[in-house]
């Protein structure tokens, strides 16, 4: 599978049921001023699952402070 997947695993009183889902692409917007990378209401779509799996859910977060530990002091990452 290409693209972004992602397992949903929910809890129910019958055991577990596990949802699969895809995004066929996503987008991040990345910060200098707060060294974060952002992603905003993202569409992953379900590919397995029960009845119970949603069809479809939105994924959003921001990651940071994104550092690029390969350098000495493991300065802030800065983008164009």
């Amino acid at each position: 599978m290409s693209g972004t997947n992602t397992t949903l695993t929910l809890r129910a009183s019958l055991g577990s049921i596990k949802c699969v889902y895809k995004a066929t692409t996503t987008k991040g917007r990345a910060s200098n001023a707060s060294q974060t990378i952002t992603f905003s209401k993202q569409v992953f779509k379900l590919q397995s699952g029960v009845n119970a799996c949603p069809k479809k859910g939105t994924f959003t977060a921001a990651f940071g402070p994104v550092l690029d530990t390969s350098v000495h002091g493991r300065p802030h990452v800065f983008v164009n």
